[in-house]
């Protein structure tokens, strides 16, 4: 990890006051210790691009990286110049910053009634950004994680609660991001008050629907970029899971909480978490379950992810044929709508060559992807997306918007990701002419009106 210069916190506050964003974004990786590599890897974009931005060689006026910056460097969107606040914001240890957290912080004996009103208008200001910003899919994930939840009659039945996770999952699984955003709040929020209120097997029923409401938080914060948030999410749903008592809602909270852990560079501790979990599963008996058998596959799978990410191909490839093997004792055939079959583990196998640096190799089982073994449209846009990385990655750029077009059209929600809409501009603004489609592309990608979404 980077070590932050002592002088950084003044260095930083300079670039802020002139708005130097390239320097702006170069101080606050230094700042969290940050790789260029560490913050592609987050962005899912290439160290490269990372370089490209801090000196200025790419203009740093795309709203979707913007955001997507300020998420992943834990910085106010103001900083970029996203906001206007009024004044220039003031990076942390700043004299006016600290000061303000001192008299936050205390009340001294002489205080005037002045500063106490002031002090009382800024924490006013705070809720109220809070209120506004639940508009917004980060929003709502940010109230539903942030703010107590007022308390509810526990007069949900388990199964009411039931119904409405089945609906959440279907808004999932069909990327409806903003209406799952709406619906995750009061779900967790009613699962949350019956796990309180109920007793014996009941209880434990609601923990792991309780878990598997946090696992939904966590992926869609995911896919909002706030990994901070999904971790966040990932540890709340591994701790109701642990007290259900139910298998398979552990395995797929320690999942999330594993990707959440890879996306902070800590790729050696999620593998460690992922193999140990599926070692538990005991998927290799006879009579094991599909249900089981399933998340076995899908731990190996993205434990061969991390490890490719890691740079470790070996692992990486033991880990993923170990899947495949398994994976053959599942249905041919879909089933359920969020089934795993051999088709979603030759969707890993794009992302693991793509990390690995051989976009050739990812985009040869790319071509070998049954798209009919992809339940859903959420399943099938990330497909597409891969697809479009790894062509991006081997320099076609024509083909890589083909894909994304693609992508747009099975679930459209998908493509204004903000990682998405990064590589969308990476392509954007890459050397060479740019077509009418990948301009309108851009154009639709960072629109969040209707319906407001990232």
């Amino acid at each position: 990890m980077l070590e932050a210069p002592a002088h950084l916190a003044a260095e930083l506050r300079t670039a802020v006051e002139a708005s130097d964003f390239p320097r702006i974004v170069r101080l606050a990786r230094w700042r969290a210790g940050l790789t260029q590599q560490q913050l592609g890897a987050q962005m899912n974009i290439s160290a490269a691009t990372i370089s490209r931005l801090e000196t200025g060689r790419q203009p740093l006026h795309d709203i979707a990286i913007l955001r997507t910056l300020a998420t992943a460097l834990e910085i106010t969107p103001a900083w970029l110049g996203l906001a206007d606040p009024g004044s220039p914001p003031t990076p942390p240890g700043s004299r006016s910053s600290a000061g303000a957290a001192r008299r936050v912080a205390t009340t001294s004996a002489g205080e005037d009634q002045e500063d106490h009103v002031k002090r009382r208008q800024f924490l006013v200001a705070g809720t109220a950004f809070l209120t506004t910003a639940s508009d917004t899919i980060t929003g709502r994930i940010e109230q539903l994680l942030t703010i107590p939840s007022t308390p509810t009659p526990a007069t949900a039945s388990l199964t009411g609660l039931q119904t409405q996770l089945g609906r959440a999952r279907s808004a999932m699984a069909s990327a409806h991001y903003t209406r799952l955003s709406a619906m995750l709040p009061p779900l967790v929020q009613t699962a949350e008050a019956a796990a309180t209120a109920a007793a014996g097997h009941d209880r434990d029923r609601i923990h792991a629907l309780l878990a598997s409401a946090y696992v939904l938080t966590a992926e869609l914060a995911t896919k909002a970029g706030g990994d901070g948030m999904a971790w966040v999410a990932a540890d709340r749903g591994l701790r109701a899971a642990r007290t259900s008592g139910d298998v398979l809602a552990v395995t797929a909270a320690a999942r999330r909480v594993a990707i959440s852990m890879r996306r902070q560079g800590r790729h050696a501790a999620a593998t460690g978490l992922l193999a140990d979990t599926a070692s538990r599963l005991d998927a290799d008996r006879g009579d094991a379950v599909p249900d089981v058998v399933s998340g076995y596959v899908t731990l190996l799978c993205t434990a061969a992810y991390a490890s490719a990410q890691a740079g470790n191909a070996s692992q990486a490839e033991d880990y993923i044929r170990e899947a495949e093997r398994a994976a053959t004792r599942l249905p041919a055939s879909v089933t359920d709508v969020s089934a795993v079959t051999v088709a979603t583990v030759a969707t890993f196998r794009i992302d693991i060559h793509h990390a690995l640096g051989d976009p050739q190799t990812a985009l040869a089982h790319a071509h070998g992807v049954d798209l009919n073994l992809l339940g859903t449209p959420e399943q099938r846009a990330r497909y597409w997306i891969d697809t479009a990385r790894a062509w991006h990655t081997h320099g076609d750029r024509e083909r890589a918007v083909d894909a994304l077009l693609s992508a747009e059209r099975t679930a459209p929600e998908e493509v204004r990701r903000p990682s998405v809409a990064a590589l969308i501009s990476t392509l954007r603004y890459a050397p060479g002419p740019v077509s009418s489609a990948l301009h309108a592309l851009a154009a639709r990608a960072t629109t969040t009106s209707p319906p407001r979404s990232f």
